[in-house]
């Protein structure tokens, strides 16, 4: 289960950095979408041991943070 929440933890980052980086105005919404993703697999990655699982709970937590940065369309 771990395995396939960072895959697609992973997946919905890279469709955030396409959209965002073409301007779309599907961005913010996926961007919120894949902060919810990444505070999950952050909260899973919590509750594993070793470093490699503290260095992913990290990582989502500063890509959730990055994803709540992305400016909202008006």
């Amino acid at each position: 289960m771990m395995a396939a929440m960072a895959a697609d933890c992973g997946q919905c980052c890279a469709s955030v950095m396409v959209l965002s980086s073409r301007m779309s105005m599907m961005a913010a919404p996926m961007a919120e979408g894949c902060a919810k993703c990444c505070d999950d697999c952050a909260a899973e990655c919590d509750k594993m041991a070793g470093e490699a699982m503290k260095a992913c709970a990290k990582a989502c937590r500063d890509c959730a943070a990055a994803c709540r940065q992305v400016p909202k369309k008006a």
